[in-house]
């Protein structure tokens, strides 16, 4: 599978022979908080892959990992990945190593964990690979293949704990073993200090209007034991809701939980921590007032000079107080909303507008766009010519 996309690894190592791939500096080396992820980067979305891969060799860099040997693979729409959308191919045409350097305190304990698959599409079956601690190897890891496919990657929750960092940095580096174009696949990479049984925390949606609800997901290092694993949830905004506490039963390694949000008037940051022993994991969700959620035009297509009723409608039911929404068209000339502004009364959701339009010659497209709260919609509109 990896070698049908191939052609578009040719054209970065054409590039990445000049100075056409920038790599991403890793970030200044500052002690994490406790409960902080040191891992930056660590699910593989930077940069954004335009096709299906992009191949890297040693000594580049992409998005504050390092190529330290051999190629690697960034791998975007081949398979699934196990968190957002990219993950990396540890094997490139020949076998490869990436690594970040993490900014610890000396003697102090923390956990990795990380998602393993494999590069099913080509031999070995069961893929091998190295994980390194400052140059100190954890062991070698490996993945059956058989049965796996783009949808089916079998992703597996790789946890290492009681890891002492050396000093005030350490090296942490994955070394693929296989010198094939199909290796040991990793995503979701996660370095925390401590040993609790949490190995992250994620929220489905980090920025939202304060009035939606979104959720949240918890992962154990391990699977929880028979008696199940109690998470402590608490949020330091009073206008963002968690449950107390949540339950993963026995051998779940996930869980969800629901985010409630209230209505604000300018944005609003609030720390969700979850804890489970060990020190808290925490993540952050930001509030922004209600914003617009549609714009609707009847009909979709008029005739030009007829006018079309149309409605915008709001994330939730305005407030704390009026909402003014923005009106305006991409071609005035063809199509243009009556008036430039319509305010949405506070506890109501919606505001009716009218769209002129004028004689046209042809077919003619113009987008009628409304913006409240730095959030904005649209809606094209078809005007023809009379008959």
């Amino acid at each position: 599978m990896k070698g049908i996309a191939r052609w578009s690894t040719v054209l970065v190592l054409l590039i990445g022979m000049g100075a056409g791939i920038p790599g991403i500096p890793a970030a200044q080396e500052t002690p994490a908080a406790p409960g902080d992820d040191l891992v930056l980067n660590g699910n593989f979305e930077t940069p954004v892959v335009p096709y299906n891969l992009l191949a890297f060799n040693a000594g580049q860099t992409f998005g504050n990992w390092t190529v330290g040997s051999g190629q690697i693979d960034l791998v975007r729409s081949i398979w699934t990945a196990a968190v957002g959308a990219q993950s990396v191919d540890l094997s490139g045409s020949i076998a490869g190593s990436i690594y970040q350097d993490l900014p610890t305190v000396a003697g102090r304990t923390y956990t990795l964990t990380f998602q393993m698959a494999g590069n099913y599409a080509g031999p070995p079956t069961v893929k091998s690979m190295q994980v390194f601690w400052n140059d100190v190897s954890l062991g070698i890891l490996t993945f059956d293949t058989t049965g796996r496919g783009p949808a089916n990657m079998g992703w597996t929750l790789r946890t290492v704990p009681s890891l002492v960092a050396p000093g005030a940095s350490t090296r942490l580096k994955f070394v693929s073993l296989d010198n094939t174009w199909y290796g040991p696949v990793i995503d979701d990479v996660h370095v925390v200090e401590g040993e609790g049984l949490l190995s992250s925390l994620r929220l489905s949606k980090t920025l939202l209007a304060g009035c939606l609800k979104t959720t949240g997901k918890v992962t154990l290092a391990e699977p929880a034991p028979s008696g199940g694993t109690v998470v402590s949830l608490t949020s330091s905004n009073p206008k963002v809701t968690v449950p107390a506490s949540i339950t993963l039963k026995a051998g779940l390694v996930t869980k969800s939980f629901p985010i409630l949000t209230e209505v604000v008037a300018s944005r609003e940051s609030a720390t969700i921590s979850a804890s489970a022993g060990g020190t808290p994991l925490t993540a952050t969700l930001t509030l922004r007032p209600i914003g617009t959620k549609s714009v609707t035009l009847t009909p979709l297509s008029v005739v030009g000079g007829a006018d079309v009723a149309g409605l915008v409608t709001l994330e939730c039911p305005a407030n704390p107080a009026d909402i003014t929404v923005t009106l305006w068209s991409t071609k005035p000339g063809v199509a243009a909303p009556d008036v430039a502004e319509v305010v949405v009364p506070q506890g109501a959701q919606t505001g009716p507008v009218t769209v002129t339009t004028f004689p046209v010659t042809a077919v003619t497209k113009a987008s009628i766009k409304a913006r409240a709260n730095d959030v904005t919609k649209a809606k094209v509109l078809a005007v023809t010519p009379a008959p």
